[in-house]
């Protein structure tokens, strides 16, 4: 999924497969960690690119000017964070489960990818429905499926652009339009996020270029929740595979190669995800960031 490794997360995984294969008393201790890393290969290093490049004076500044007027000027529930991440929806989570030599980054299901869009209000109550964005417009699994549990829709190198993020908003705009609310969009400043001049309900905000790390809520904790959740379900799935293989037929190994998530199923697994990140969860990225209502 696209997402960092930590000890916790490694932690988190090897607890909850050996909840699901009835090993109940396994705990994943640090020594254990470290052995599993070792074994595997896994080295865990700090990330150098934006984080590192932030300039905090212009964080700053932005939280002392910009961010009191945008709070006082609009409610909670109306300041929206959207972003986009990728999703390679079937590569197996950190390969914890997959045999070894396999890969994700460099094999055929590295190439299915799909592009999500998130999107929530400060108050953490109000989560829009995904949009997702694959490779193409109607997949055989989705022949004769009227009623999809995200929106959908499709660009063939599988990115969020412009036309596509506007086309998105415009549609906002008009349920917003008809909801007779005026909310606050805070987007990152990037290519895909054109600025759009006939909005009627809606105030872009734009962040200053390259601070999302540290000021975009979305970028916290809100969409590592939602991969993580995409990621249970999918070990999950796997390990039932595992039991109905070992039932079925003992003596046969299980490959990776035997699971398979089609387009649709990834997009129920991603709604199913979404739809477990806490209004809590969310409320605490956007304090994180300085999101936070003087009373």
């Amino acid at each position: 999924m696209n997402a960092p490794l930590s000890n916790p997360i490694l932690t988190s995984q090897a607890e909850l497969i050996a909840q699901e294969l009835g090993m109940k008393d396994f705990t994943a201790s640090v020594e254990w960690i470290e052995r599993f890393k070792r074994r595997h290969g896994i080295a865990l290093r700090t990330v150098s690119g934006e984080v590192a490049a932030v300039d905090c004076t212009v964080t700053n500044a932005w939280k002392e000017h910009d961010l009191p007027s945008l709070l006082k000027e609009y409610r909670e529930e109306d300041i929206f964070n959207p972003d986009e991440t990728g999703s390679f929806y079937k590569c197996l989570p950190d390969k914890t489960l997959a045999l070894k030599g396999e890969r994700c980054t460099r094999g055929k299901k590295a190439k299915e990818r799909m592009t999500v869009l998130i999107a929530v209000n400060m108050s953490g109550m109000e989560k829009l429905p995904l949009l997702v964005t694959g490779k193409l417009l109607r997949p055989r699994c989705m022949k004769n499926v009227k009623n999809l549990p995200v929106e959908y829709t499709a660009y063939k190198k599988v990115w969020m652009t412009g036309a596509i993020f506007e086309n998105w908003l415009q549609k906002l705009d008009r349920k917003f339009l008809l909801q007779g609310r005026f909310i606050a969009t805070v987007v990152d400043n990037c290519p895909a996020h054109p600025n759009i001049d006939d909005l009627r309900s809606i105030k872009f905000v734009f962040l200053p270029p390259n601070t999302t790390s540290h000021l975009q809520p979305c970028d916290q904790d809100i969409i590592n929740s939602f991969k993580h959740h995409y990621r249970t379900r999918t070990v999950r799935k796997y390990l039932n595979l595992i039991k109905d293989k070992m039932s079925s037929a003992p003596t046969q190994p299980t490959s990776s190669e035997t699971f398979r998530i089609s387009v649709l199923g990834a997009l129920y697994d991603m709604r199913s995800a979404w739809d477990k990140v806490t209004e809590q969860t969310i409320k605490n990225c956007f304090r994180h960031t300085g999101f936070l209502k003087v009373r």
